[in-house]
């Protein structure tokens, strides 16, 4: 039961600071995930989220973060970015 916890607070933090990066890299979180936190955690179970997988990052950053430009990747790739 425990490590379900850790793994939704992970996902649950990576929703809320993707909101804060949108916000101060001026771009957008299409309304269905920036309104609803269930339907950003139904993607993510959809397209390959796991533990490690904590960091969420644009395909193209001419775009913003929704669903057909975002992917996961492991948190310590994301530091080499």
């Amino acid at each position: 039961m425990k490590k379900q916890r850790c793994r939704r607070e992970k996902l649950y933090n990576t929703w809320t600071d993707m909101k804060l990066r949108a916000k101060i890299q001026d771009t957008y979180v299409c309304d269905k995930w920036k309104s609803s936190y269930q339907s950003f955690k139904e993607w993510a179970g959809m397209n390959g989220y796991t533990k490690r997988q904590v960091s969420i990052v644009r395909k193209d950053k001419s775009k913003g973060f929704d669903p057909t430009n975002c992917k996961f990747i492991e948190k310590k790739k994301a530091w080499s970015l």
